[in-house]
């Protein structure tokens, strides 16, 4: 179920990263992609999550959570540092965090499983819901990383930016398990 929320979500935001590349300083691309994002990523979420076969699986319930939880995403440049070619933004990030939440459920349902008691998906689900629900608005800074590509700029790296949106480690994205 992991893979599957953090799929859905990286695919939002570097679908959404490319619409946000046409602008002339770095500054105002990532400006751009955070007035953007909220109505994109809620929308994609409305309009996608349930026909993706890797997230089909996802109760309706815990959709709609995370598309409340990520449409109030908000960011904000605090530095832009460019060399030539490639520039770096560095932006604080107001979002819930995602990777802790998730290992918050991973950690409860190892420990219900070393007690004996192995936990139903629904039960999982059930959890992570609340766990979403319950989940406070964290900050959070990060870099960006942008290149220019035909004279625009561009965020280069999806999956950097996924992971500082999500509050994930950027390694999970490596993991080709099909965990459920």
């Amino acid at each position: 179920m992991k893979n599957k929320i953090i799929y859905l979500l990286t695919v939002i935001i570097s679908s959404i990263s490319l619409v946000a590349c046409t602008t002339n300083t770095p500054t105002s691309v990532v400006n751009n992609f955070f007035k953007d994002i909220k109505p994109q990523m809620q929308d994609y979420l409305k309009n996608t999550i349930s026909n993706d076969k890797n997230t089909e699986k996802l109760s309706k319930e815990i959709q709609d959570e995370l598309i409340n939880k990520f449409s109030k995403v908000q960011g904000k440049v605090l530095s832009e540092k460019i060399d030539k070619d490639k520039a770096q933004v560095e932006v604080e990030l107001r979002s819930i965090n995602l990777g802790k939440i998730l290992g918050e459920v991973f950690k409860e349902n190892i420990s219900q499983a070393f007690s004996g008691e192995e936990l139903s998906e629904e039960a999982i689900s059930n959890m992570l819901i609340e766990k979403i629900k319950e989940a406070q608005i964290s900050t959070r800074k990060g870099t960006i990383d942008l290149v220019k590509v035909d004279g625009n700029w561009e965020i280069d790296n999806k999956k950097s930016l996924a992971s500082l949106i999500l509050g994930v480690n950027e390694e999970i994205f490596n993991d080709k398990s099909s965990e459920s």
